[in-house]
Parts: C-alpha cells; sequence; structure tokens
C-alpha cells in the first residue's frame, strides 16, 4: 500500500520494487471510504496518530 503522500513518488516506489528482483503483477489505485480505513489500521485504534 503506498500512502496518499507519497503517491506522487509511485514510479520511483515500482523502481526500487523491481530493482530488487520482485515483480508487480498487479495494481490498483483506490480510495478508501473512512471506514475501510479505520478497519485496516485496527490494530492502532486509540493511539494518537489513528484520528
Amino acid at each position: 500500500m503506498v500512502k496518499p503522500d507519497a503517491v506522487h513518488r509511485l514510479g520511483e516506489i515500482v523502481d526500487v520494487i523491481q530493482s530488487r528482483d520482485f515483480e508487480v503483477s498487479q495494481m490498483k489505485m483506490v480510495q478508501l471510504t473512512r471506514l475501510q480505513a479505520a478497519t485496516f489500521y485496527r490494530e492502532h485504534e486509540g493511539r494518537p496518530f489513528f484520528e
């Protein structure tokens, strides 16, 4: 997962991944809803940075 503040560097990120002999088989751009993000990060709930 690439966080929103790094999307402008997506090409560089993929290049680094591929240069280390990993293969990107699929990519998908999505914008998570608040509920989806909360579910994904539920282990961090209650920590100061969660909100």
